[in-house]
């Protein structure tokens, strides 16, 4: 295999690496479905909590004009060593600014990160709605005894502190357990109400008890099972995207989505990509 070859598969495994990420497409089927007689929690996400880098309407692109010079400079040095090494810049700067980045946002509610991730998820979903609504299992018994669990979910739980440091979002990937290689995934998000009003500072955020946190997350838990059945229900024809503009605690949020459920003060909406969303809301504009 011509050398030239050989370092072009190099380089694309190594930039594959670079922007990899652990979430896969959305796969739903359109026609009801039932609800899971069981569900397998797996808790492997809860390990490492951050803050999350992108609010509503982001555009997902945020070393574009750092990525844009290095291209420039690196076709300096010559048609070959200039794309290879435009390529070769652009992936480590994707990673390295995003770790850069990361640690930035994180920085001022490490206290509060730090209470996160102190928390048993295991005993606080186990003792949530959650577990009233559903018969929740481990992934460790689904695996040893995967003939006792019919019509099984897999549900990874995620949890970050939104962008702009107001709230949680609870998400998690349902996906149904099968030996098929294709078949129901979908993504989900509860915002929580407000930790803190706008007028103070984020030392409050720090300052909450892991009590206070368990019990504002155990709370959200309820709209677990209602965000499911809409989403088994609902065919993606039955509601079209427009534009969903909202107001709570004096911040304006944007998304393009299809309603799905407005009631006290709650939207529930399916984004561009497939997924469901729920934010409270003060009013809307």
């Amino acid at each position: 295999m011509p050398s030239k070859l050989l370092f072009v598969i190099f380089l694309s495994a190594f930039i594959a690496s670079c922007s990899s990420t652990s979430k896969k497409s959305v796969q739903r089927y359109d026609r009801a479905m039932s609800l899971p007689a069981f569900i397998a929690i797996d808790t492997k996400q809860l390990k490492t909590i951050n803050v999350a880098l992108k609010g509503l309407g982001y555009d997902g692109n945020l070393l574009a004009t750092s990525m844009q010079q290095s291209q420039v400079n690196a076709q300096a040095g010559g048609a070959g060593a200039g794309f290879a090494g435009a390529l070769i810049a652009m992936a480590v700067m994707q990673e390295v600014g995003k770790n850069t980045l990361q640690n930035e946002r994180n920085e001022p509610v490490g206290q509060f990160l730090k209470t996160l991730e102190d928390i048993n998820w295991d005993e606080l979903l186990l003792t949530s709605p959650l577990a009233s609504d559903f018969t929740l299992i481990t992934l460790e018994t689904l695996k040893q005894n995967p003939e006792n669990y019919g019509n099984t979910y897999i549900m990874t739980p995620t949890i970050h502190v939104a962008a702009n440091y107001m709230s949680i979002q609870l998400g998690w990937e349902l996906k149904k357990y099968s030996k098929r290689k294709k078949g129901y995934r979908n993504y989900f998000q509860i915002n929580t109400p407000a930790l803190f009003s706008i007028q103070q500072t984020l030392t409050q955020l720090n300052n909450m008890s892991k009590d206070e946190v368990v019990s504002i997350i155990q709370a959200s838990t309820q709209y677990v099972k209602p965000m499911i059945e809409i989403d088994f229900a609902v065919r993606k024809e039955d509601a079209q995207p427009q534009s969903i503009r909202f107001i709570r605690d004096g911040i304006k949020y944007y998304e393009r989505g299809s309603l799905l459920k407005v009631e006290n003060n709650l939207l529930i909406y399916r984004n561009l990509r497939g997924e469901l969303k729920l934010h409270p809301y003060d009013k809307r504009y």
